[in-house]
């Protein structure tokens, strides 16, 4: 039985386990990621979406698209967690 392809859009806000999902999606040769999409979340939307083209960059998968969405939710104030997290929520190194 053939497997079919899928074409996903992921919309995170990348830190360790997102980075590895986006690792997944990138290499998988049934999968076709369409692109990446970034949210608010441990961190800020500056930050989240600097980790994404991080990822991409550390998984050699440069073409593939990431856009900033939404910084803040849409009922309260954004709550970030950065004496857990660390300035980055993902292992990789910024500028």
């Amino acid at each position: 039985m053939a497997r079919l392809r899928s074409s996903p859009h992921i919309d995170k806000w990348p830190g360790h386990d997102d980075a590895f999902a986006i690792l997944l999606a990138a290499h998988d040769p049934y999968i076709k990621l369409l692109g990446v999409s970034t949210v608010h979340g441990n961190a800020s939307l500056a930050r989240t979406t600097e980790n994404a083209g991080s990822i991409l960059t550390a998984l050699g998968a440069q073409s593939i698209p990431y856009y900033a969405g939404a910084a803040k939710p849409f009922c309260r104030n954004a709550v970030h967690a950065p004496s857990i997290h660390g300035p980055s929520p993902t292992f990789l190194c910024h500028k």
